[in-house]
């Protein structure tokens, strides 16, 4: 695993297609004299809906909690980087997302700021298909401190959470994610972690197949401070 900022840009791309589930049920033998099941009643169903009501809110509790704590931090910062990719996307001729980071990149730069594109890869496992992504970091002053702490952009990133089957509640659920995320890693990681429980969530209610490239683990390889260990200077204009 490892990334490196680069001067590159590449067209994000996922592969792989939705498979069905294997399901097998099993037999059942009965006596003609054994009791019948009792049937499903008013009361399981209720409780059922109870809980699943139950589970969304607790979800959209807790996602307001870490975007509210993610807004609270550098948000004079943030808001003022916002301002300055915003300016690269009314400049920016394309429409990808790749042209938008490197018009970004340079604009950010333009104004002081050590800002980088970076690329996280990441080798197969068996549960987790292989994958990169290319996405900005900002290293920010903090104050009374030397060190830098790097600050991580996504452009698109409640995109990255979309799904054409989702429930409604899911739906509702990804409307509170910011739709440009910049900050830490430390609250980038809780909404992936809440985000991908609530997919599985959200697939196992539609009795559909979710793909491997929508779990915690690949999710959070996108964007993990883990793999960004090679730096190349940004002194060097982006063509």
């Amino acid at each position: 695993m490892g990334a490196e900022r680069f001067l590159g840009c590449r067209v994000d791309r996922k592969s792989g297609e939705d498979e069905d589930d294997d399901f097998s049920l099993e037999g059942f033998h009965h006596e003609l004299d054994d009791e019948q099941e009792d049937p499903i009643s008013d009361d399981d169903c209720g409780g059922e809906a109870e809980e699943r009501r139950i589970y969304w809110e607790s979800q959209h509790l807790l996602l307001q909690e870490i975007v509210e704590q993610y807004n609270a931090v550098g948000w004079k910062l943030r808001e003022e980087m916002k301002r300055q990719i915003e300016i690269a996307r009314e400049s920016s001729r394309s429409t990808l997302l790749c042209s938008l980071r490197r018009a970004a990149v340079n604009q950010l730069c333009s104004k002081g700021l050590n800002a980088a594109l970076c690329l996280s890869h990441w080798k197969p496992t068996h549960n987790t298909p292989a994958g990169w992504h290319e996405y900005i970091e900002v290293r920010v002053n903090t104050q009374g401190k030397k060190k830098q702490i790097p600050f991580v952009v996504e452009v698109g990133f409640r995109e990255e959470f979309r799904m054409a089957k989702a429930s409604e509640e899911y739906k509702k659920l990804i409307k509170q994610v910011p739709e440009m995320y910049i900050g830490k890693w430390e609250h980038m990681k809780a909404i992936i972690r809440l985000l991908c429980e609530a997919a599985k969530k959200s697939a196992q209610e539609q009795n559909i197949h979710i793909g491997p490239w929508r779990n915690k683990t690949f999710m959070q390889m996108k964007w993990s401070p883990s793999s960004s260990s090679n730096h190349l200077p940004t002194t060097s204009k982006l063509a």
